[in-house]
């Protein structure tokens, strides 16, 4: 069944009462496939002819007026039978048109969008706060550097704009935003909670749901938040189903194609599709009133054409003689047939990429989250670091976008009206915006005097082809003249995934410097990558092929700097609309923009002119050398020859057939920045080639330049940037090669030139251009003059290198890298522009490019604008703001002139500089089996990227299975200690584990280990010698214990004796003096518990009256008669010992009342014989024994191991009493010959036993408690053995007497003749005489006459060597000492 809708769209007044209107005639077929089938459409235009006599325009309502008198208005051709026919076929598919439903409310469909303008004011907020920033920390360090400079020093900060810290910047984005950026799932969620409310009150069914963005949740806490939410949103769509991919191809059918000629006005009217008419205003249509066609009621099909929705009203605004429109209704958006633009709340333009920069804002806050949660590696170095930095991204200008604030709002409500129209039973009323199809968009440059549009150019006047191709048959080309295409009013797109997701963009149209309705000139890349000429596919249903050109001199030109203001005017369905001449009021024009670009000016290019060797890329330059091991230095050209034979460095590599050996200079092109003909054309250096007047000549050389547009560095031929006509040949010429990474590479290499531009190159390959001056192949940036270097060595202020010439020709220049100090030096030849920069060894410099511009053309950068449109740029004093004008344009302004870092690199084998470490301490806890060392590492930090410490030490190992302790050597190797670079002192701070708790005295040697080493081959650095260098063994480092050492284990204790023999020759007298020492402990194996230098120690009583068992003591013998009083112990009394340490803590005292103590610490002895541990203790009671000596004291000695070196209070082990001992009396012997008999005197004290008391004081108790005996020996003077002395003679016993308040033993025995080979001695002994029981009695002491048993105890003994003279006089041998 064939259903037509007529709809009237009011066209204007031609003059008075005369108006006109189109007529636009909507079919819906029913019930049937093809076209063939239709009654009314197999041949519409004599159809429509039929008719068009009967058709009535009503007025008002059924009884309003009429108009049945009408006339063409003859602007199009009539529509032609033999078109339709040659368009639509019998053939035509046709599809049964869908007919809407009302959804449930669960099921209503959601259109989402965006708040391009809130986007926009994020973005460039956060961009303009990190300028403010940025721009005040750059006037911090120029504030310093002049002062620096007022005070003679020179400057040291040139190196420009710095990215803002982290910090910072996590207080400009919002922290929701930071968390959207983390978690775009969670803000999806917040986005979802904020579009619900519009549930609670649908104004319409048919209408899906939209952002509120008045609601209290979007303007509360997540404002900020949520339009970046929804951008994300917008662009996250779900996938594409599957089982799409198994649906037939779609089909074209005739509503679709009806639909698709609306964008043609003139091919609506030739098909009959539109009928334009003009008419007489029946008398009595008011101002406000309503039209729809009526067809006659007295033909056949009255019924069927004039049926319900067959002819809807239109409301009209009439004004006679000035106005006759479609009226507009509640619509706050139309004014006039034109867009309401004069809206600021509503509309906005603006030149930025509002799409990219939501999405790479939200990217940015997902970075700097990262960076601040610490979730990417840290450091400079790194690689996340390098590449996730805190700069923002870069923005894209997208010529002129217009944005609508409340289109998504606009196009949920012409959807619901829509649907609302095509279900309802009742008439329907058409305004003006349900009427509209598109818009035509108009440009008006300002003029900068007047402030005012000049005049309005047309972006859609167009040229077009109409072509209808039917295979098999001859086109069928279709003669329509110019007009103007249109921007279509809606575009909503449907989620792949699920069709309750619609989506509609806020940007209405943008203007990228072009037409609006035709194709930029110039080819297109295919599908497979390959340049060729637009030709969309032409479907085989409807085959109508078209194909527009702009209108020649309609378009204006989009150029940076200049100011424009935009109008719009409405299309409505039958293509109708304002002339692009037409006058119109000022109140419907956008505000003006000044055309701005976002794009900063790029970094400039750098070419490698050879293949990269160890360590070596595009940005990092390698010169190399050495130094011998006694330090001489090896220049970069010595270093090339001797290493010439290096492997896989050969004048010719086989992978690529170029020179790979090490070169005494490293070399890059610096090129400037590529730039697309579009942007340049928007920068106006084509504008002198644009117009109608311009000679050939011009043209041919705009299309030269131009043409350089798709050059690369792969180009084997180019033309000349001075002279466009002249094409050089750089293969013929050998100054392009492709080289390889990878010197082992199998695949084979890529020959040049290229099978076709813009394919690439393999996986491991890229370009080098080996000419001294490198022939740009494409068009430059056109903001670019030349490159700022800042950081260079040996520069204390940046410096500039121009690309000289007029644009195009900008010519790069080489940087060269070599042996030496000073400046950089530059030359500018007619044949190599080269700068020249110096390194020492093993310097490395870091040094930023950037271009530099016109101070002029700064305003051209949006970037800029934003920096001094804000409220800091007007409180900035004027000389501040001149410098920060001229550093910005000189290229230190990241935000405008992005830098590339380039790493110049003087290698060096093995460091330059011997390593020194010193001050080094070791500290140690408790228990801890590794020590903490700590000192000062000095190194060459420039060529020193390491220092290996390795720690050598000899310690005492005392193996009970073995006969004696000895020296084992021991070694470990530290945790390295990395070189900062220009830091030749460092902090040296490891762990060094020894795997027990002794003390070592420990020695560490640094080798340092060359920083270079991914700079050379593996072959040089797999010998250490060629890369390290040793440094000077370290002082020892004492390394205390960390735990008490073991008690000691006493074996016993003997007392210690000194002899001493004098000899008065004037009275022939021999004396020998046995004075008492002190006692000598024997101690049990094993020693050094605690490590070396372990000591055994007399604790000593400080006077806290410690336990006996805890402290030594000592005092006189009870069984004697002795009244000394000895003092107390203490270190005092022990003079050999080797130290005297106080404050002791010992090991037995409590946490709570830690018990201290004095010592007098002994170094032990080993005895080989015994293969025991010895120490001997002298034992002094000072100026008690010079009075009055004790006789036979007691001593018990409280002994522990002492460890000097150990970690506080740990230097004590656990106390050990020896046994009791006992210290022998001093004694002095003297012999002298009187006469014949051979006399011995003996002194010393004496005290009074039990017999010696009994006999009574003086002289008879001495002599009763002990016996002085004298016996002559004599042995042959042949045998050595002491046993071989006998007795010769009776022994005479020494009678005892009193001498200065003491007692002396007196007496001799007669000399016998002595002889010839017979050697003698007297032997004196001293015996206590103590009571006994008569079986044991070997004497009797006679007391008060009686006779008591006593038994001696032998307690000295000493004898004097005798001489035998010529006639066999004995007498005392006064020149040696005695055996």
């Amino acid at each position: 069944m064939d259903s037509i809708r007529w709809t009237i769209l009011p066209d204007g007044v031609v003059d008075a009462d005369t108006v006109r209107v189109s007529v636009l005639v909507s079919p819906s077929l029913t019930g049937i496939s093809t076209l063939g089938r239709s009654d009314d459409f197999k041949n519409w235009p004599e159809r429509l002819a039929a008719l068009l006599p009967s058709l009535w325009l009503q007025f008002e309502s059924a009884q309003g007026p009429l108009v049945k008198e009408h006339q063409p208005t003859g602007r199009y051709p009539a529509a032609d039978r033999t078109l339709w026919r040659t368009l639509f076929t019998d053939d035509t598919y046709v599809r049964e048109p869908t007919r809407p439903v009302t959804l449930a409310a669960q099921e209503r469909r959601t259109l989402r969008s965006y708040p391009g303008k809130l986007v926009h004011d994020e973005v460039t907020g956060l961009y303009e706060a990190v300028a403010v920033y940025t721009t005040q920390s750059r006037l911090r360090t120029e504030w310093a550097r002049e002062e620096r400079l007022l005070c003679e020093e020179p400057p040291t900060d040139h190196r420009g704009w710095e990215l803002p810290a982290l910090f910072r910047l996590t207080d400009m984005i919002s922290e929701r935003v930071l968390d959207l950026g983390s978690d775009p799932k969670a803000g999806y969620a917040v986005l979802e909670n904020a579009l619900h409310p519009r549930d609670v009150a649908a104004p319409d069914a048919h209408e899906p749901r939209y952002m509120d963005r008045t609601s209290d949740v979007y303007t509360g806490a997540d404002r900020r938040m949520l339009p970046l939410a929804e951008a994300a949103r917008f662009y996250d769509r779900g996938k594409e189903p599957a089982t799409l991919a198994d649906e037939p191809t779609h089909r074209v059918d005739f509503h679709e194609a009806c639909g698709l000629l609306g964008d043609y006005p003139e091919l609506q009217r030739r098909f009959g599709l539109v009928l334009d008419l003009r008419f007489t205003m029946p008398a009595g249509v008011g101002e406000v009133s309503k039209v729809r066609v009526h067809f006659d009621d007295r033909i056949a099909d009255a019924g069927r054409l004039n049926a319900a929705g067959n002819c809807p009203w239109t409301k009209t605004r009439y004004v006679r003689g000035g106005v006759f429109e479609a009226a507009a209704g509640d619509s706050t958006v139309i004014s006039g047939r034109m867009l309401n633009l004069g809206a600021p709340d509503t509309w906005h333009l603006t030149e930025l990429d509002v799409d990219g920069a939501a999405l790479k804002h939200v990217d940015y806050a997902r970075t700097i989250h990262s960076l601040r949660s610490g979730s990417l590696p840290s450091g400079t170095t790194s690689v996340a670091h390098q590449v996730s930095g805190t700069g923002t991204p870069a923005a894209r200008g997208v010529g002129i976008t217009l944005l609508h604030s409340d289109r998504d709002k606009h196009l949920a409500g012409q959807i619901g009206a829509d649907v609302g129209r095509q279900v309802a039973s009742e008439e329907v009323e058409l305004t003006a915006q349900d009427l509209v199809r598109g818009y035509r968009v108009d440009i008006g440059s300002v003029d900068p005097a007047t402030g005012s549009v000049t005049r309005w150019r047309s972006l859609l006047r167009r040229r077009g082809r109409y072509t209808i191709r039917r295979p098999g048959l001859p086109p069928f080309e279709i003669t329509v003249g110019p007009d103007e295409g249109l921007v279509r009013a809606s575009a909503v797109t449907i989620d792949a995934a699920d069709d309750r997701q619609l989506y509609g963009h806020q940007a209405v149209f943008g203007w990228h410097g072009w037409s609006l309705a035709a194709p930029r000139p110039g080819l297109t890349i295919g599908l497979d990558d390959k340049p060729k000429v637009p030709d969309p596919p032409v479907s085989p249903d409807v085959p109508l092929d078209t194909k527009f050109t702009a209108e020649p001199g309609s378009l204006p030109a989009l150029r940076f700097g200049r100011t424009y203001r935009m109008r719009a005017r409405l299309v409505d369905l039958s293509g109708n609309s304002l002339d692009h001449t037409a006058s119109t009021p000022d109140a419907v024009h956008s505000d003006a923009l000044t055309y701005g670009r976002w794009e900063p000016v790029p970094q400039p290019v750098i070419m490698p002119l050879l293949p990269f060797n160890e360590g070596e890329s595009t940005e990092r330059l390698v010169i190399r050398s050495t130094v011998t091991d006694d330090g001489r230095a090896i220049s970069t050209d010595e270093y090339a020859v001797r290493r010439s034979d290096v492997p896989d460095h050969e004048a010719r590599s086989e992978v690529d057939g170029l020179d790979r050996r090490y070169k005494p200079v490293a070399e890059r092109h610096v090129a400037p920045p590529k730039t697309a003909l579009q942007m340049a054309e928007e920068h106006g250096v084509f504008d002198a080639a644009f117009g109608p007047d311009k000679p050939g000549r011009v043209r041919e050389e705009y299309v030269a330049v131009a043409s350089r547009e798709s050059g690369s560095f792969l180009d084997t031929k180019v033309r000349d940037p001075e002279w466009p006509y002249r094409e050089h040949d750089l293969l013929r010429e050998g100054d392009v090669h492709i080289a390889k990474h990878d010197v082992h590479d199998p695949l084979p290499l890529t020959t040049l030139p290229l099978v076709r531009r813009g394919a690439g190159l393999k996986q491991g390959e890229f370009v080098v251009h080996s000419a001294d001056q490198l022939l740009l192949p494409y068009l430059p940036d056109v903001l670019a003059e030349g490159v700022m270097l800042r950081g260079l060595p040996g520069d204390t202020a940046n410096r500039k290198i121009p690309f000289p010439g007029p644009w195009p020709q900008a010519k790069p220049f080489k940087l060269r890298v070599e042996e030496g100090t000073g400046e950089p030096r530059w030359r500018d030849g007619a044949f190599e522009r080269v700068l020249e920069v110096f390194l020492t060894k093993g310097e490395i410099a870091t040094v930023r490019l950037s271009c530099y511009l016109d101070a002029g053309k700064l305003p051209l950068l949006r970037q800029w604008g934003l920096l001094t449109g804000s409220p800091f740029w007007a409180d900035l004093p004027a000389a501040d703001r001149e410098f920060v004008t001229r550093a910005s344009a000189d290229g230190e302004n990241w935000m405008l002139t992005p830098w590339t870092e380039l790493t110049l690199v003087h290698a060096v084998e093995k460091p330059v500089l011997r390593p020194e470490v010193d001050a080094l301490a070791a500290g140690r806890e408790a228990e801890q089996t590794a020590a903490r060392v700590s000192g000062r590492l000095t190194s060459h930090s420039e060529s020193s990227g390491h220092v290996e410490l390795d720690a050598h030490w000899s310690e005492w190992l005392d193996d009970v299975t073995q006969d004696a302790p000895s020296r084992i050597d021991g070694h470990t190797h530290l945790e390295d200690v990395t070189v900062f670079y220009g830091r030749d002192e460092e902090h040296v701070d490891r762990t060094h584990e020894f795997g027990d708790t002794h003390h070592r005295d420990v020695r560490y040697t640094p080798t340092a280990v060359t920083r270079f080493r991914e700079y050379f081959h593996p072959s040089l650095t797999e010998d250490r010698a060629k890369v390290t260098r040793v440094g000077p063994v370290s002082a020892p480092l004492v390394v205390p214990s960390s735990r008490r050492p073991e008690p000691p284990v006493i074996a016993y204790v003997v007392p210690t004796f000194r002899w001493e023999r004098t000899v008065d020759e004037e009275h022939d007298t021999i004396t020998r003096h046995r004075r008492s020492a002190g006692l000598r402990v024997y101690l049990k194996r094993p020693w050094f518990s605690s490590g070396d230098d372990e000591m055994l120690a007399v604790v000593l009583d400080r006077g806290t009256d410690l336990p006996d068992t805890l402290a030594t003591r000592w005092g006189v013998d009870p069984v004697w008669a002795d009244t000394t009083v000895l003092p107390g112990p203490s270190a005092a009394h022990f003079p050999n010992a080797a130290q005297r340490p106080t404050g002791l803590r010992l090991a037995e005292s409590p946490d709570t009342a830690p018990l201290v103590v004095d010592a007098a610490a002994f170094t032990p002895v080993y005895h080989q014989e015994r293969r025991l541990w010895y120490v001997d203790i002298d034992v002094d009671f000072g100026a008690v024994a010079t009075t009055r000596s004790a006789y036979f004291p007691y001593v018990r000695l409280a002994l522990a191991r002492y460890q000097p070196h150990s970690v506080d209070p740990l230097h004590l082990s656990k106390v050990e009493r020896a046994e009791f001992a006992q210290l022998a009396p001093p004694r002095s012997v003297s012999g002298h010959r009187e006469g014949d008999r051979l006399t011995v005197r003996l002194a010393g004290p004496a005290a009074f036993n039990e017999l010696g008391e009994l006999a009574g004081s003086g002289v008879p108790g001495a002599a009763a408690s002990r016996r002085v005996v004298v016996s002559l020996q004599s042995r042959a003077s042949l045998n050595q053995d002491e046993m071989d002395w006998q007795p010769l003679g009776v022994p005479v016993e020494l009678t005892c007497g009193a001498e200065a308040g003491g007692f002396v033993w007196s007496g001799g025995i007669a000399a016998p003749v002595g002889q010839l080979l017979t050697s003698y001695r007297l032997l004196v002994q001293e015996y206590e005489l103590y009571r006994s029981d008569r079986d044991t009695a070997t004497d009797t002491v006679t007391v008060g006459g009686t006779a008591l048993p006593a038994a001696r105890r032998l307690v000295h003994a000493d004898f004097f060597g005798l001489t035998v003279g010529l006639l066999g006089r004995i007498d005392f041998d006064l020149q040696e000492d005695s055996e």
